[in-house]
């Protein structure tokens, strides 16, 4: 039995739509998909490199805190002569050192969240030995009774450069979270910029592929076309 040449072209143009149809709805969950994948990705390595972003101006905040504490001490030595000057820059002492610590503790809360990205025992360290040399300063600090010149002279020579290994400690510490967070943040945006290139590929040539396919079946509708009827 001999099917007629306009059926035989309708449905080789249905199928050829279905299957276009098909073809696009593909390409477009692919897409979606993709997008979705990329995006969540993108948000969770963003989190992790803000989160080095963070930790590392904590550090810094957290290491300009403690230079205001030893500016404090200073004055405690050079001023401290006054009784009221003493109070004055003692408060100021206690309160950059609480300063510091809140900024270490928080700096460690959030390290704990993401321990992959850093050593938060170095943080830890940091807070404990600041918190040792606070005692080491206030122990000489107690000593000092009558207030004279010959009092904070000798306070001076007890505790002189016991803080530049810590200072030393803070910004080693600082640097090194700038430079991992740097380094982090490059290879971030190196891997979106390959994941977002290996898609754009794929698609093309997907829809490369889908090109060809409609010339081939518009070039089989068109032969179909115009076979003369048997």
């Amino acid at each position: 039995m001999t099917v007629p040449k306009n059926q035989t072209a309708k449905k080789a143009i249905t199928t050829f739509a279905l299957r276009w149809i098909f073809l696009l709805i593909f390409i477009e969950i692919f897409s979606l998909f993709s997008l979705w994948s990329i995006n969540k990705i993108v948000t969770i390595e963003n989190q992790k490199t803000q989160q080095l972003s963070y930790l590392s101006e904590s550090i810094w905040n957290a290491n300009s805190s403690f230079k205001s504490q030893i500016q404090s001490w200073k004055n405690i030595l050079i001023r401290g002569k006054n009784k009221d000057d003493f109070k004055k820059y003692n408060l100021a002492f206690n309160k950059n050192y609480k300063d510091v610590q809140s900024i270490l503790q928080t700096a460690i809360t959030n390290c704990n969240y993401e321990k992959d990205l850093f050593d938060c025992s170095t943080l830890v360290n940091l807070k404990d030995e600041h918190f040792k040399l606070k005692d080491k300063y206030l122990n000489a600090l107690a000593t000092i009774k009558n207030y004279k010149i010959n009092d904070f002279i000798e306070l001076d020579r007890k505790v002189r450069g016991i803080d530049r290994v810590l200072q030393e400690n803070f910004l080693n510490t600082a640097t090194e979270l700038r430079t991992i967070f740097q380094s982090q943040q490059s290879v971030f945006n190196l891997s979106v910029s390959e994941r977002y290139s290996n898609i754009k590929f794929f698609l093309l040539t997907l829809l490369l592929i889908a090109l060809s396919y409609i010339l081939i079946s518009l070039y089989k509708i068109l032969k179909i076309d115009l076979n003369p009827q048997k």
